[in-house]
């Protein structure tokens, strides 16, 4: 990818949280968090050349095996999909191993979810059963968090990783399930992460279909992302359902020999008329090991 000329852009307002309470993904208190949005710009990165150790975030091509509504089946995703995004990572990062720990399926907007909002006779704890776009720019583990996640999902492997040595990362891919017209994902270049700009949070997880497999301990730490004016963000124009994103969550050799950190992320709408119909799409986390 990339372009001989100036990259095109739309200026837009890309979502922060300034909170800094509990996460609890899935509950309609967590969809009533406001956030502080930024007039910036957002750079097509089909016209840049992205990738996961520099920007923290890179394009890659796969036709997906399932297809539509076969993403609803949560067992049918795992039995066939996993293996072809440990491929994929594989093959991006030049890995040994890959291990998919869970995977997260999006296929309701705003707008589906806005009259739970705004219903004051529900609680604030009360579970909801629609899965939309995420507001807010964060990155999904922390550097704690993300031990934490993998002394849940891979304890065997937990003590030898967090002795040091040996390079290892937690790495999402990210894909439409059909070609995005709304709320597209966006990600922060991780070179423009200060450290400062990073607020961790703990996230515990509610039993719902959706949420409670995220990772198989319930508690972690994320962190939420402070507005900086140095920040800059890229989107992926009409992003379609054989392209997907890999972003990077944590990497224990980020800020070493040129590797970059984690990159924040975050849904953000589009400049003019919303389309009706909710953005679909499916994220995949892993456990990426070099060893």
């Amino acid at each position: 990818m990339g372009s001989l000329g100036a990259p095109r852009y739309v200026e837009a307002k890309v979502p922060y949280q300034l909170s800094n309470t509990q996460v609890r993904p899935g509950t309609v208190g967590a969809r009533r968090l406001k956030t502080h949005d930024v007039a910036t710009r957002v750079v097509d990165a089909r016209d840049v050349d992205c990738s996961l150790d520099t920007q923290g975030s890179q394009i890659v091509t796969h036709p997906s095996s399932l297809h539509g509504e076969d993403f609803k089946d949560a067992d049918k995703v795992r039995e066939v999909l996993y293996q072809e995004v440990q491929d994929i990572v594989r093959k991006a990062t030049g890995a040994a191993r890959v291990h998919v720990f869970s995977h997260l399926v999006r296929f309701h907007s705003r707008d589906d979810i806005k009259p739970e909002i705004d219903d004051p006779s529900i609680p604030d704890d009360a579970i909801s059963k629609l899965t939309g776009p995420a507001r807010g720019a964060h990155i999904d583990h922390s550097t704690r968090g993300s031990y934490q996640v993998l002394s849940d999902n891979l304890p065997e492997e937990a003590d030898r990783f967090r002795n040091g040595g040996k390079r290892w990362a937690i790495i999402n891919f990210w894909r439409p399930i059909e070609t995005v017209k709304r709320d597209p994902l966006c990600l922060c270049d991780a070179r423009t992460v200060d450290e400062g700009d990073l607020v961790e949070r703990t996230v515990i997880l509610p039993n719902t279909d959706a949420y409670e497999h995220v990772s198989k301990g319930k508690v972690f730490d994320l962190f939420s992302a402070r507005p900086n004016p140095a920040h800059e963000w890229y989107y992926c124009s009409n992003m379609r359902p054989d392209e997907g994103w890999l972003l990077k969550i944590f990497d224990s050799e980020g800020g070493k020999g040129g590797i970059c950190g984690p990159a924040p992320h975050t849904s953000f709408e589009l400049p003019g008329e919303v389309p009706k119909e909710a953005r679909r799409s499916c994220e995949f986390r892993t456990l990426v090991f070099w060893d």
